[in-house]
């Protein structure tokens, strides 16, 4: 398929001609230009996400740690009725 040496420059004219006004109106990428105060009311919004969602992580993982030591203290009283050692025996192990 050929293609007219016109429409190709009718094409770049018009193109030309939109990233211009594009470029004018201070609409480069985002389409509109947005002032400092959106963009920091966005960047807060943004930042408040971030920190719920930082927050809910940080409390996941104290109730996962708090778990796990209640399993080990489960398992240490288990492993100490088992055991037949005294329990002055286990404190001077668990002091040394």
């Amino acid at each position: 398929m050929l293609i007219d040496a016109n429409y190709i420059k009718g094409a770049t004219q018009k193109l030309g001609d939109r990233l211009a006004y594009i470029m004018e109106e201070g609409r480069w990428m985002e389409g509109r230009k947005i002032s400092i105060d959106e963009k920091i009311e966005r960047d807060k919004g943004e930042a408040t996400k971030a920190k719920a969602k930082y927050d809910a992580a940080v409390d996941k993982l104290e109730k996962l740690m708090a778990r796990k030591r209640e399993m080990q203290q489960k398992e240490l009283m288990t492993a100490f009725e088992n055991s037949d050692k005294s329990y002055e025996e286990i404190m001077r192990f668990l002091n040394e």
